[in-house]
C-alpha cells in the first residue's frame, strides 16, 4: 500500500508541474481582446513558454528526483524513417475511416483574424505538446510504474491516466467522456508500444507529432468553421461514429485504427522474440 501512495503521489506531482508549466502562458490580458496582434502574438508565445519552462524543469525533476528512471533513446534526438511509416500509417487508417463514414471537403468563407490565433496555436499542437506529453506519460510516468511493477502494468497505467487527463480539455457528456477515456487509452498504449519496440522515446514524439500536426491542417468533423480553410465535414451525426463532443479522434474507427497498428507492433515483437 505504501508503494501505491507513494507512486500515485509521484505522478501526482509530475502532472502539478506540468499545469504549472502551462499557467504563465494561459495569463490573459484584457486588451488582447481588441487588439488584433496581440491575441494571436499570445497563442504562439504561451507555447514557447510553456515549453521553455518544461524544459529546464524537467532537466531538474528528472537530476533530483527521478534520475534512477530511463528514458530511452532521450539523448539521441533522431527520426528513423521507421517512426515516420508509424505515423502515415495511424493518419492512413484515421482517414480512411473518415472516408468509410462518409463526408465532404468543406472550404468555408474565413475570418483572418480566427484562422490567426489558430495557426498561432500551431507550433504548440505540432511540436510542444507531443514532446512534452512523451516525456512526461511514456517516459517519466509509464518509466515509475514499469520500475515498481512491470512493463506491462506501466504501458496499461500510464494510458488509461494519459486518456482521463485528456478529460481537461472542455466539458463532455458522460458518453463522450467514456469515448475520450477509450481512446485515449488505447492510442497511449499505441505510443508505448512504438516507443518501447524502437528504443526512442523520439519515435513515439514523432508518431504524436505527425498526427496532432496533420490532423488539425486537415480537421474531420461534423460541423465547417471560418477559422480554418479546410474541413473534412462527416455526414454521419452517430455520435458512436463522429466521437462525439471531443471529436473524430473518438470515433469507432480511429478506435480500431488505434488497435490494428498495436496489433501488428505486438505481433511483429512476438515473432521477434520466438525467433531469437
Amino acid at each position: 500500500m505504501k508503494r501505491v501512495l507513494k507512486i500515485a503521489l509521484q505522478i501526482l506531482a509530475i502532472l502539478l508541474f506540468v499545469i504549472l508549466c502551462q499557467l504563465p502562458g494561459g495569463i490573459w490580458v484584457d486588451s488582447w481582446e481588441i487588439n488584433k496582434i496581440a491575441l494571436p502574438l499570445h497563442y504562439f508565445v504561451a507555447s514557447i513558454v510553456y515549453f521553455v519552462l518544461f524544459f529546464f524543469g524537467f532537466k531538474y525533476i528528472r537530476k533530483h528526483f527521478f534520475k534512477d528512471i530511463e528514458i530511452y533513446g532521450l539523448n539521441e534526438v533522431k527520426i528513423h524513417r521507421s517512426y515516420l511509416l508509424y505515423g502515415i500509417t495511424e493518419l492512413i487508417l484515421f482517414y480512411a475511416g473518415a472516408m468509410m463514414i462518409g463526408g465532404h471537403f468543406v472550404f468555408p468563407e474565413m475570418d483572418l483574424y480566427l484562422f490567426a490565433q489558430n495557426a498561432a496555436s500551431f507550433p504548440g499542437t505540432f511540436l510542444v505538446s507531443p514532446i512534452i506529453e512523451e516525456l512526461v506519460f511514456r517516459g517519466l510516468i509509464q518509466g515509475i510504474i514499469s520500475k515498481n511493477y512491470n512493463r506491462y502494468a506501466g504501458v496499461i497505467v500510464s494510458s488509461l491516466i494519459f486518456g482521463a487527463v485528456h478529460l481537461m480539455n472542455g466539458s463532455l457528456s458522460l458518453i463522450s467522456a467514456f469515448q475520450l477515456i477509450i481512446s485515449g487509452a488505447l492510442v497511449g498504449v499505441l505510443f508505448s508500444c512504438i516507443y518501447l519496440s524502437t528504443g526512442s522515446i523520439w519515435a513515439s514524439v514523432t508518431v504524436h507529432a505527425l498526427y496532432n500536426g496533420i490532423g488539425t491542417l486537415v480537421p474531420v468533423d461534423i460541423t465547417s468553421t471560418n477559422d480554418w480553410p479546410v474541413v473534412f465535414v462527416l455526414n454521419s451525426k452517430n455520435q458512436l461514429l463522429t466521437g462525439g463532443d471531443y471529436g473524430f479522434d473518438c470515433a469507432l474507427t480511429t478506435v480500431i485504427g488505434f488497435t490494428l497498428i498495436t496489433g501488428y507492433i505486438l505481433h511483429r515483437e512476438y515473432k521477434k522474440k520466438q525467433s531469437q
